[in-house]
């Protein structure tokens, strides 16, 4: 499995603030005008790639009202539980949470020794399921370098 997949540069005046992205250190997840879903990789997020704490950190900023933590990282998989699994699965709908996992996912298996994350949560109407997510979950996702 090809982890890393090519990144297809184009303008993103039409999807957020240029700056958003220069300053940012993970990818960030959002719809377009047309409602597709965009992956847009900070630019910064180079310069922490070996630092997953670090990642959860700067995911945190991005999505304040999902409280998660760090469980451990066994085998190239890093496990994570959403503490609020009820706030998650009820309350956000199903785009939210799913914009959030893409980033997160992405963001993180930038990192050489993590393929996948396991997300622990309650599961409800929306959010998905409580598994371990892979890039190839997320295929739907158009991939856009910030430049």
């Amino acid at each position: 499995m090809n982890k890393k997949q090519d990144i297809d540069s184009r303008n993103l005046k039409n999807l957020m603030d240029i700056s958003n992205c220069q300053n940012s250190f993970v990818y960030l997840a959002e719809l377009n005008d047309s409602g597709k879903e965009v992956l847009i990789k900070g630019e910064k997020l180079n310069l922490i790639k070996t630092d997953y704490q670090r990642i959860l950190k700067e995911i945190r900023k991005n999505y304040p009202k999902i409280d998660f933590s760090f469980v451990s990282l066994n085998k190239n998989i890093l496990n994570l539980k959403i503490n609020n699994s009820v706030y998650f699965t009820q309350q956000l709908g199903d785009t939210t949470p799913t914009l959030f996992k893409a980033s997160l996912i992405y963001s993180l298996t930038e990192n050489n020794n993590i393929n996948g994350v396991n997300i622990i949560f309650e599961e409800g109407d929306h959010g998905g399921e409580s598994k371990i997510y892979y890039r190839e979950d997320f295929s739907e996702f158009k991939i856009i370098n910030c430049n």
